[in-house]
């Protein structure tokens, strides 16, 4: 049973839940809104539980959440954050749970939470480019696997960091851009945007390219609506509903974001010959991959196992639901909860001796560290291939 924890102050409303611990530790971003509710956070925790399952990092799975007013001065911001960090200090100090950055969650804002915990945090790594590696496999190699001419159209609902990387990540001449949306709303043009002008434009007007580009203004909750060979949520949870599923006109559904489907939606929109993948897979470069960073591995060895080894990865996910009749949700959500069912609360504990050998392993020369946590994600990817592979003969 996932643990729940409230907390509130005259300027905030906040909420930690953890949904699983492996190791008596868990991790997930803390998402900042003026809109936030507790059940966006239960589905963003139950996501991470997941993620790291599917990874299978050695933690459980958790989201923190803090509905602070859009009117706030940045004193008064920093106050909130202060204090909701004083909050979380018996969870942080005790191991129990690590937040990271997430939406509406700067690196700057992540340093003053910790900072009221008690905690000097260096600068955090800024995970959307390893986020955007995984996106972008998981639209190579559902382009490699669907018959289709001419460049991929894209339409991307939630135009940030993430998406800002993921367009240098795809070749201009195989993918376009043709609709996308931010908080303040939307543009299509049916030629499609450069890389270069929406990076540019984003650069210079932030959420508000989208009144800076050519093209047709769209409500931001239509640009779904575009004609496109693949949808990319990078918004909230939840945004594709089933009045949403029946109305896409889109051959894939590629999620930037976690947890993007209501209920039943992933089935609807198999029945209707969609291919939908799940959040957490697509993203999971977030963790996964800048896991590899923080321990020393270059950028372009990231990028080779992941546009390569997890490319081929997405493939035989592709493979297997396909030979099963169902959804790429579906059977992703099968093998993560499988191992994740080996993970249940408090069921891993490190005996004495391998807590002497993590802390062992911080002093490893450096070259030594890359090298084997390389060889762990390879090491997962392929028992991750598999599990795919027996799935796929059941």
């Amino acid at each position: 049973m996932a643990l729940e924890i409230h907390t509130r102050s005259s300027s905030f409303e906040g909420f930690v839940v953890i949904d699983s611990l492996v190791y008596q530790t868990s991790s997930g971003g803390l998402r900042i809104s003026s809109d936030l509710k507790i059940d966006e956070i239960r589905d963003l925790s139950r996501e991470m539980s997941l993620k790291y399952a599917w990874c299978r990092l050695p933690r459980g799975g958790a989201k923190s959440g803090l509905c602070l007013p859009a009117d706030l001065t940045a004193t008064q911001r920093t106050e909130a954050l202060l204090a909701f960090g004083r909050d979380l200090a018996p969870l942080i100090q005790a191991g129990l749970y690590y937040p990271g950055m997430d939406l509406g969650c700067s690196a700057g804002d992540l340093i003053t939470v910790y900072r009221g915990a008690g905690i000097a945090l260096g600068s955090p790594t800024d995970t959307s480019l390893f986020t955007a590696f995984t996106v972008a496999s998981a639209i190579e190699a559902w382009a490699a696997w669907a018959p289709g001419h001419g460049p991929r159209t894209l339409s991307i609902e939630g135009f940030g960091n993430v998406a800002g990387h993921l367009i240098n990540l795809l070749p201009p001449d195989r993918f376009r851009v043709v609709a996308l949306a931010t908080a303040l709303g939307g543009v299509a043009r049916e030629s499609g945007f450069t890389p270069r002008e929406l990076l540019d434009a984003r650069t210079e007007h932030r959420d508000a390219l989208v009144h800076h580009l050519d093209g047709g203004a769209l409500p931001r909750e239509h640009v779904s609506r575009v004609n496109a060979d693949v949808f990319l949520p990078a918004a909230r949870t939840r945004t594709i509903d089933m009045a949403l599923a029946d109305m896409l006109s889109v051959q894939a559904v590629i999620p930037i974001a976690n947890a993007p489907y209501a209920e039943g939606v992933p089935s609807r929109l198999h029945d209707r010959g969609i291919v939908s993948f799940p959040g957490f897979v697509t993203n999971c470069g977030g963790v996964f991959a800048s896991s590899l960073y923080d321990s020393g591995v270059s950028r372009g060895d990231i990028e080779h196992i992941f546009s390569r080894v997890y490319r081929d990865t997405m493939t035989r996910l592709l493979d297997v639901s396909k030979r099963l009749h169902r959804s790429p949700v579906d059977t992703a959500s099968e093998v993560a909860g499988r191992i994740l069912a080996t993970r249940q609360t408090g069921s891993l504990t490190r005996s004495p001796w391998e807590k002497v050998r993590a802390r062992t392993k911080r002093w490893e020369p450096r070259l030594l560290r890359q090298r084997s946590n390389e060889r762990r994600c390879l090491e997962s990817l392929r028992q991750l291939d598999a599990d795919l592979a027996a799935l796929g003969q059941q």
